[in-house]
């Protein structure tokens, strides 16, 4: 079951001042009436009007028809409002901006799902709650999780990321977003060694937090058998974590500006999608935000809110109203 309920938009700050009506509506041509008993000087072919254009229908004043075409000619677009279609506020594209833990992944995290392979899951709840308290620093988080994962490997990082609990329709969601024009990136605290994995479905960008880098795991073929495991070459981590490296929450708002300038996207295009207090002050920096799975303190600063297991249903709130 899934549920989705739409908010108010919060206006953003940072979305910049909306369009004005010059933008979006083109001045139709304003039409001088002739006084009545004056004729208009003939043009250069003979026929009146400006620099011999033809003359179009007129009202009886004298004036022009709006939206009536010159005789010979297509209609022109200052005779008339814009329609939906070709608002050009309607039709810039757009940037979606997803985090990952919580909100692609239904109720869990990068750093859970490895250290289940690992068999440290205990370890890492704790330090899950410690964070969300706001008790450790996303560097201090980093620092502890690296210090349980002396196991790790590159092996060990792709059979977490193909058994974790993935939201379903992430691909075809992607896909659509592609093919309306519109970007997709994941902005994500995790290790981006997770994180890039979903450049291969579809993301056109993936920025997670610079952990240390995974050493590649060693096939032991000292028995000669093709499932024979693997022995970790360097002892994780082999250097320690940068904390300049470890993204934040204000970060994730500067990554969000160097995308829009990247993909010539303006920041009042943006699409935010999370679930913790991670995700809020993006979630101010844009105008319309998306609560996936959350709880209500990050559902009341949310334009929409979803509850469910499908991508599609979540990007459909955005995409009906847009």
């Amino acid at each position: 079951m899934s549920s989705a309920v739409a908010r108010r938009t919060v206006k953003s700050a940072w979305a910049g001042p909306e369009p004005t009506e010059e933008e979006a509506v083109v001045t139709p041509r304003r039409v001088r009436p002739v006084p009545a008993g004056r004729r208009r000087s003939p043009g250069r072919n003979g026929r009146g009007g400006r620099s011999g254009a033809p003359e179009r229908p007129g009202r009886p004043d004298g004036g022009t028809i709006p939206g009536c075409p010159v005789p010979g000619t297509a209609a022109r677009s200052y005779d008339r409002r814009m329609t939906p279609a070709d608002d050009p506020v309607r039709t810039r594209p757009r940037l979606h901006l997803f985090d990952l833990d919580g909100t692609l992944l239904y109720g869990s995290a990068a750093a859970v799902e490895i250290s289940q392979q690992l068999g440290v899951e205990r370890e890492i709840r704790a330090l899950e709650r410690a964070f969300a308290a706001r008790e450790l620093s996303p560097p201090q988080y980093a620092e502890r999780a690296c210090a349980l994962w002396s196991g790790l490997t590159d092996q060990v990082v792709a059979a977490a990321f193909a058994g974790a609990p993935w939201l379903a329709g992430i691909r075809e969601v992607w896909a659509e977003i592609r093919a309306s024009g519109d970007r997709c990136a994941v902005i994500s605290l995790s290790p981006d060694f997770f994180v890039r994995g979903l450049l291969d479905w579809g993301a056109h960008a993936a920025y997670g937090s610079r952990w240390p880098e995974v050493p590649c795991g060693i096939p032991d073929g000292s028995r000669g058998t093709q499932s024979a495991r693997s022995t970790v070459s360097t002892r994780y981590p082999s250097r320690p974590v940068d904390p300049a490296g470890i993204l934040t929450p204000a970060a994730k708002v500067k990554v969000a500006k160097k995308l829009c300038a990247e993909f010539g996207v303006l920041p009042q295009d943006c699409v935010a999608y999370g679930d913790s207090l991670s995700d809020t002050e993006l979630f101010a920096a844009v105008p319309v935000s998306v609560a996936v799975n959350a709880d209500h303190h990050v559902r009341a600063v949310a334009s929409y809110a979803y509850t469910g297991r499908d991508l599609r249903d979540a990007y459909r709130l955005v995409s009906v109203a847009r």
